[in-house]
């Protein structure tokens, strides 16, 4: 319970993420910015995906793999 107490000394909610003052210069900037760091993140995020895949699959994929292909 002093951590909730601490956190409303503060002037925090107790259910707020300590830390959100971080995004607080995003709340005025363009939404032309906002939009392209959203694009960009999701690109980031799809590329480390199918990065990551390609090792998942290569295992398995293939002659020698666990699942061959039969003619």
């Amino acid at each position: 319970m002093s951590w909730i107490a601490a956190r409303l000394a503060r002037g925090l909610r107790p259910c707020e993420p300590a830390g959100i003052e971080v995004l607080d210069p995003l709340a005025h900037a363009p939404p032309e910015l906002v939009w392209g760091l959203v694009a960009r993140g999701i690109g980031v995020v799809y590329a480390i995906a199918f990065a990551s895949l390609t090792f998942q699959v290569g295992p398995l994929a293939g002659r020698e793999g666990s699942h061959p292909w039969q003619s």
